[in-house]
């Protein structure tokens, strides 16, 4: 059973071919457009949405930069376009990773757009900067396990006892 996606970015060069986000999102970054691309995928994902209901609630993940929720507008839109896919049974999950520091600004941010209904999703834990100590102090809602701990289910690996670990 589906019970949710997330939406990504791929570009298709028309001479490069298929290129992924680990090229093109640090280029973004470094000319301040990275918010822009981030409201090009909302805005592209509430019209994907516009044309279906949903009887259950069904996640939709997106991935934020780690300044995006500081902006008062940039909240308030994103309440807005939250509110669009509520009424399609959509739920939207701001997905942070955890190379993300998130300062007390921005978890009072968090904090905000959770009462609003929005979810917050850790993405790649296990990789980066998230303690439990900070996982205790942030309301989060899911905690999207990096690959690199998924891939060692079922095995005798040396990262399976921290996948459990994680888990329990």
């Amino acid at each position: 059973e589906i019970c949710g996606v997330e939406a990504l970015v791929r570009w298709m060069h028309p001479e490069r071919g298929l290129i992924y986000p680990d090229v093109f999102i640090p280029i973004l970054e470094e000319f301040g457009l990275i918010e822009q691309l981030t409201d090009v995928v909302i805005e592209k994902a509430v019209h994907d949405f516009s044309s279906y209901s949903f009887t259950q609630p069904f996640h939709l993940g997106v991935n934020f930069p780690p300044d995006y929720f500081l902006s008062p507008e940039k909240r308030q839109y994103l309440i807005q376009q939250a509110d669009l896919l509520e009424k399609r049974g959509v739920c939207l999950g701001l997905e942070i990773t955890e190379r993300q520091l998130l300062n007390e600004q921005a978890k009072s941010a968090i904090d905000h757009l959770r009462e609003f209904g929005l979810e917050v999703l850790i993405d790649d834990f296990g990789t980066g900067q998230t303690s439990l100590a900070m996982l205790e102090r942030t309301p989060i809602d899911y905690l999207k396990i990096d690959k690199c701990f998924v891939d060692t289910i079922g095995s005798k690996s040396a990262s399976a006892p921290v996948l459990d670990a994680i888990i329990s």
